[in-house]
């Protein structure tokens, strides 16, 4: 059996602002440019929040002097001119990067600072991006206070300051999971229907907790089969355990794992309630698939090696004897 998730929404927002300093530090207060609203494009945020390091991940900051409205599937700016030769990592969960919207989501807020050189950047600017290696993360057009599009100019004895900050929404661990789809299967003893569960964004889904690991960049091709109660019975990695990520650089990502193939031999049971599947840094760990049956949360609000990115709920429950095969396919589409 394939079963797939609907999509997942997670939003995305950013904003930069401008400053420029003398050599002693005093701020030219004229050319300060505020809080410009910008794309985030399809590949960046794919790139973040698919990335282990969706915090951490170090990016930087390049000026251009093209007059071209960025849009989301852009992937770099219209005229580089100059770049900063250090990357800046980004804030944490904790301290304000986490905020609970009471709605079954959190809002994710991380800002970088990037200071170039004092005469690094001479002569007009009219764009700014952020970017990871080559392709561009955020980025737009300088912009008045009317919204309209304005350039700076920048002098040999002066420095440019860029502060970017991103924001993404995103299931957290607060009340129930949504179901993301839902059918049935057959199968020798005749018909169940399914119900799938998504699960928070982060692994350790307690809000505002210390760590930055995310369930969909670490999930991997482990399947774990719980009973009626939750409770972890076994645990099974198919032959290739890695998960496929992809992205079709108009904001749709799939995250597909391996098919799961048991021969009649292989196994048998009864009361097969759920099927997760994501694993941890040690399978054999019953915390890392068992399923709260109110909440539909897999594992542990504190864990972080939790990486199991959905569940899937059968009524009635599965069997499997030791005359019969068994195979099953899970993945899960998102929209960014």
């Amino acid at each position: 059996m394939n079963i797939t998730g609907n999509k997942t929404r997670i939003e995305s927002k950013g904003y930069y602002s401008l400053g420029v300093f003398k050599e002693d530090g005093t701020e030219v207060k004229e050319k300060a440019i505020n809080n410009v609203d910008n794309v985030v494009t399809f590949v960046g945020a794919f790139e973040l929040l698919f990335s282990t390091q969706t915090y951490a991940r170090a990016l930087t900051c390049k000026v251009g002097n093209s007059t071209t409205e960025r849009v989301r599937s852009d992937t770099t700016l219209g005229n580089v001119v100059g770049a900063t030769s250090d990357a800046a990592g980004g804030s944490g969960r904790s301290g304000g990067g986490e905020v609970d919207n009471l709605d079954g989501t959190s809002t994710l807020t991380s800002s970088r600072t990037f200071n170039f050189g004092v005469g690094d950047i001479v002569g007009t600017i009219s764009e700014v991006g952020m970017f990871v290696s080559a392709t561009l993360v955020a980025g737009q057009l300088i912009k008045d206070e009317f919204d309209a599009p304005t350039t700076l100019t920048l002098l040999s004895d002066e420095q440019l300051r860029v502060v970017y900050t991103l924001e993404f929404i995103v299931p957290n661990g607060e009340g129930t999971m949504s179901s993301i789809g839902s059918g049935s299967v057959t199968h020798p003893r005749g018909t169940s229907t399914y119900e799938m569960y998504g699960q928070p964004y982060f692994s350790a889904y307690g809000l505002a907790q210390s760590s930055p690991g995310n369930r969909p960049s670490r999930s991997r091709s482990v399947y774990g089969f719980s009973s009626s109660s939750g409770s972890f019975k076994d645990g099974f990695t198919a032959s290739s355990s890695a998960a496929s990520h992809s992205h079709d650089g108009a904001g749709n990502v799939s995250v597909t794992y391996t098919t799961l193939s048991l021969s009649p031999s292989d196994y048998n049971a009864t009361d097969i309630k759920y099927i997760t599947v994501g694993g941890g840094s040690n399978d054999s760990f019953a915390q890392f698939f068992t399923v709260d049956t109110t909440t539909k949360i897999i594992g542990p609000a504190d864990q972080d090696l939790t990486t199991a990115a959905l569940a899937v709920e059968f009524s009635p429950a599965l069997e499997k004897t030791n005359t019969e095969s068994f195979s099953i396919q899970l993945s899960i589409a998102y929209t960014i």
